[in-house]
């Protein structure tokens, strides 16, 4: 069985003149029709939400072989920023570690107050604000709205992350009860200790 950097390697130059990469679609085209795929069709299937092309030397998942063809490098995970899995464009593909490619999820299902990592704290009443921090939860205190423990939450994980990550909101919150950036900070100097 061949490795994935071999797969890649065989793949491409086995595709020679057969397909393009498309960059601004994110997507390789076939060039000439062939086993029934007609010239101009999206080369590969859908196979668990990816694009992925099956050949005789194993799977090839499409926003996989992109990263590689432009950076050389195989990572352990390649995301898409976007969390559309079909946008193979490489400017949304970028190599992440699992935690980071966790945290870069959509709403969970069973999700009530419609906000990431906000939820009803239902003694209170009020909105709490939970988020895991290198394995670890951390909770980061109670809000009237869950629209005010959503900015809240979104503070926190661009501050801890950076902006690279999924958040509530498109623009970045700056400011914040005062006992969040104490406990970001010392959250910060436990990581680095």
């Amino acid at each position: 069985m061949y490795s994935e950097k071999e797969r890649f390697e065989k793949f491409i130059s086995w595709l020679g003149d057969r397909v393009e990469y498309v960059p601004n679609e994110g997507r390789f085209i076939w060039l000439k029709s062939r086993g029934g795929k007609q010239d101009g069709e999206t080369v590969g299937t859908l196979s668990n939400g990816y694009l992925s092309y099956k050949s005789s030397i194993g799977e090839i998942k499409i926003h996989r072989l992109v990263y590689y063809i432009h950076n050389k490098v195989l990572p352990e995970i390649v995301d898409h920023i976007n969390m559309n899995k079909l946008d193979n464009r490489i400017v949304n593909l970028r190599n992440v570690d699992k935690s980071l490619n966790q945290r870069n999820q959509s709403l969970r299902k069973d999700n009530s107050s419609g906000f990431k990592g906000v939820s009803l704290h239902k003694r209170t009443g009020k909105w709490g604000v939970r988020v895991s921090y290198y394995g670890k939860y951390k909770h980061f205190g109670l809000y009237d709205s869950p629209l005010e423990a959503a900015r809240v939450y979104d503070y926190i994980v661009t501050t801890l992350v950076g902006v690279e990550v999924f958040t509530n909101f498109v623009e970045i919150v700056k400011e914040v009860p005062e006992h969040v950036s104490f406990k970001i900070g010392k959250l910060m100097e436990e990581k680095d200790a």
